[in-house]
């Protein structure tokens, strides 16, 4: 028989993964992109009581079209900072492109295709490949504590995008007190379930994406064959009205 705290946290988890089998057939509906990665980001925060968050998708360097990165290859391509969500801050969010490097949190998870779990954003280990960029955090204010990092891969294993959870909170409705020496206390690493469970999101976003960029895809040529049709049917009474002119 389980230990009643190994049953607690099997049943807990369990209920998770059934908010997310929900949050997915959600996804799989939204058409829109920005409301798709709304709806991606909430989900995120909602299922690890995480305080922020930020989503990156891989676009091409100079069309900026959706792209993937395989087996490591990622010439040409380059992050789209495309959404965030900071319950405990208010900043004005804008899109930015941003290099694709190994030394960095999410280009070691785009490049490698591993998910990250860092305890503590501010003192990781002097001999990880990677570093933590804390101009975001000087400017504002903002303490960077906790990080969970996951690639969202499409069906072929390309890496289309990266989701990323920040500061997991010890009160999940509650407001991280900026100013407090002791805002650290108020936040929790992610943990392994955590990571496992938005292995499941990233993938469901993953199709989510690669739907509602069809999506786009085929709207932007029907439109371009509406425009097209537009242009033969006034040809065509250009012509008419000319030949009409001829004749009389």
């Amino acid at each position: 028989m389980l230990p009643d705290d190994t049953l607690s946290r099997m049943n807990a988890l369990q209920a998770r993964f059934d908010q997310l089998s929900a949050i997915a057939q959600s996804l799989l509906t939204e058409k829109d992109t920005p409301r798709l990665l709304e709806r991606i980001m909430d989900a995120g925060i909602r299922l690890t009581d995480a305080d922020a968050g930020s989503l990156y998708l891989v676009v091409d360097g100079q069309t900026h079209e959706p792209a993937a990165i395989h087996d490591c290859r990622s010439e040409g391509l380059t992050l789209l900072f495309a959404y965030a969500r900071n319950h405990s801050m208010a900043f004005a969010f804008e899109s930015f492109l941003t290099p694709l490097r190994a030394d960095s949190i999410n280009g070691y998870a785009a490049l490698t295709g591993d998910p990250l779990r860092i305890d503590d954003a501010w003192h990781i280990p002097a001999d990880a490949p990677y570093r933590h960029n804390r101009s975001f955090d000087d400017s504002t204010g903002y303490r960077t504590g906790s990080m969970l990092t996951v690639p969202m891969k499409d069906r072929q294993g390309g890496v289309i995008g990266i989701l990323q959870l920040i500061n997991r909170k010890c009160d999940p409705d509650g407001v991280l007190d900026l100013a407090s020496p002791d805002v650290a206390a108020c936040i929790l690493p992610f943990t392994e379930d955590d990571e496992r469970l938005m292995r499941a999101l990233a993938g469901q976003a993953a199709a989510a994406l690669e739907n509602s960029h069809l999506h786009s895809r085929q709207q932007a040529l029907l439109d371009e064959q509406r425009a097209l049709n537009a242009r033969l049917e006034e040809a065509n009474a250009q012509l008419l009205a000319l030949s009409r002119r001829i004749l009389t």
